[in-house]
């Protein structure tokens, strides 16, 4: 037995009882309000604006503009998914209006658009969905979760995503500044900004506005509840001391994996078995004290890929990244158990290392959790993904206080990391049920600087 089959079984003990929680459940039952992946078969999640793979999940309000969703089952049947849209408040709570106050159309649809994969080692079946479409549209802004179920009977949770509708009604002008605390001058970044509500009158922004900033598209450090500063007019101001301050981080490492016939600058070894693919990559060094480097990243997101069936010469740039064309990668890219190690001379006291990034939805899988490997002093992860380009991070985690993951013993933090900022603006008038999503802005911090 291989050690491809030897991972898919390891996958398949460690996702039973991983179904069992979640997705046995009916209807919303366990249902988590965030991206999340309840089936262990659901691989491969994309989920992006159809005008742009990179764009993050915000749609303006009864626009042409669709997000569009795609996944993988492994099971490699055709099965009957079905979607619903939960409308939330600016916290991810489900609110208590009724459905038809925020959506045209009807409950419960199927998905239509299957394929299978062609030419691929690892069978599964291909979903896709845009939303709004022609069932299904919206009518009020906000934040809104998309609920993927399989068996429109049965109900089981598959997949939950998160994306945003905004009506613009209030503007908004950021800068990004040198943090005041002269000690996280060279590690942090500081973002000041106003809103603007020149046609809206806001008698107590207190209590009716609330700004939500995010780093690079992520809500796991993502900082909440915002309330003005002060108030001059019809504007807002945003402007604390130490308050609106992210640690920069470093560059993104990546793993180039769009093609199986030659090594890219990212891997070491490549091995194809009967039932699937083995990759390793090169070994990662700790950054923490590392000199800045600037090199190209998606900032922690991913792109599905498969170039092996495309002209292309043996020096692959990243910037093939967005030329190489395909019938269709969704459905002819391959599956491969990438093995993921980082140069440890000694293993972390008390804590635990994992990969992350938008490949992991920004959360602590358990499949991205790294083990020591005391011989080879190196920590290694076996994780199962699809062709493509991925952006990632190590990060270490407390035992006693998993709460509190931190990529600065690995990745280190340099204040002239490149990164994305977006402000997003919630507005509640007196009386209202919902928070309307009124303005969403992104800066970046190497163009906005």
């Amino acid at each position: 037995m291989n050690y491809f089959i030897k991972y898919i079984l390891l996958l398949f003990i460690v996702g039973t009882s991983f179904i069992t929680a979640y997705g046995q459940d009916k209807a919303d039952e366990g249902i988590l309000f965030e991206d999340h992946v309840y089936l262990e078969n659901i691989r491969a999640i994309t989920w992006h604006r159809s005008d742009s793979v990179f764009a993050y999940p915000i749609i303006p309000l009864k626009s042409d503009i669709a997000m569009v969703l795609g996944f993988d089952d492994l099971d490699a049947e055709i099965k009957t998914y079905v979607y619903t849209v939960q409308h939330c408040d600016k916290n991810w709570n489900p609110t208590d209006i009724m459905q038809l106050e925020y959506l045209d159309g009807f409950e419960g649809e199927r998905i239509r658009d299957v394929n299978f994969s062609s030419g691929t080692i690892t069978p599964y079946a291909h979903y896709r969905l845009n939303i709004p479409n022609e069932e299904v549209s919206f009518k009020i802004s906000g934040n809104y979760v998309l609920k993927i179920y399989e068996d429109e009977d049965e109900k089981r949770l598959a997949l939950t995503r998160r994306f945003m509708i905004v009506e613009p009604k209030m503007g908004i002008q950021a800068e990004l500044i040198y943090p005041f605390d002269v000690s996280k001058f060279e590690t942090h970044h500081e973002i000041d900004f106003e809103v603007t509500h020149k046609n809206i009158k806001i008698p107590n922004p207190m209590k009716s506005v609330s700004v939500t900033v995010m780093q690079n598209g992520r809500w796991d450090n993502a900082i909440t509840n915002l309330l003005p500063f002060v108030q001059k007019g019809d504007r807002l101001i945003y402007d604390f001391s130490d308050k609106i301050i992210f640690e920069s981080s470093k560059e993104f490492r990546s793993l180039d994996m769009r093609t199986f016939r030659l090594l890219t600058q990212d891997l070491a070894a490549i091995e194809e078995y009967e039932d699937g693919y083995f990759v390793k990559l090169r070994l990662d060094k700790k950054r923490e004290f590392q000199p800045y480097y600037n090199r190209f990243d998606v900032n922690g997101r991913f792109l599905i890929q498969n170039i092996d069936d495309a002209s292309f010469s043996s020096d692959l740039k990243i910037n093939g990244l967005f030329n190489f064309t395909h019938t269709d990668h969704n459905l002819r890219g391959d599956y491969a158990i990438a093995r993921f190690t980082l140069d440890a001379p000694a293993e972390f006291y008390n804590a635990d290392v994992y990969v992350i990034g938008g490949l992991t939805d920004w959360k602590l899988n358990e499949e991205f959790k790294m083990k020591y490997d005391s011989e080879n002093f190196v920590y290694n992860a076996d994780c199962l993904l699809k062709q493509g380009f991925y952006d990632y991070m190590y990060t270490v985690v407390p035992r006693n206080d998993k709460e509190k993951p931190s990529q600065l013993e690995v990745e280190g933090s340099w204040y002239e990391t490149e990164n994305d900022y977006t402000i997003l603006v919630y507005f509640t008038p007196f009386g209202s049920q919902y928070d309307m999503l009124v303005a969403a802005y992104t800066i970046n911090s190497l163009r906005d600087r």
